[in-house]
């Protein structure tokens, strides 16, 4: 934020959407950068291994399925064993197409 907050000083330019800004402020004034990485997050733990999001997207430009010119999220799913939720998030997370 801007104009004579306490953060101010901390993050000037910092133009940051959805509020994060103060927050982000808070956390380098208590812990310096270490301040700066995000807590853990609440919720159940993640259940794709780095290992299965580095396969969908090598996977993708290298092969293609049977009988088809592109994967779908379906056809995905199903070469590697992983659910369809799964491959979905991945593609949209790593912009894969």
């Amino acid at each position: 934020m801007r104009g004579g907050t306490p953060d101010s000083g901390c993050v000037p330019a910092a133009e940051c959407c959805c509020g994060h800004g103060p927050h982000l402020a808070a956390g380098f004034v208590e812990r310096g950068l270490d301040g700066l990485s995000d807590e853990p997050r609440s919720g159940a733990p993640r259940k794709t291994s780095d290992a299965g999001v580095e396969r969908v997207i090598a996977k993708t430009p290298e092969e293609s399925p049977k009988n088809a010119t592109h994967w779908s999220t379906r056809s995905m799913a199903a070469a590697t064993g992983m659910s369809q939720s799964a491959i979905s998030r991945i593609c949209r997370l790593w912009l894969v197409e």
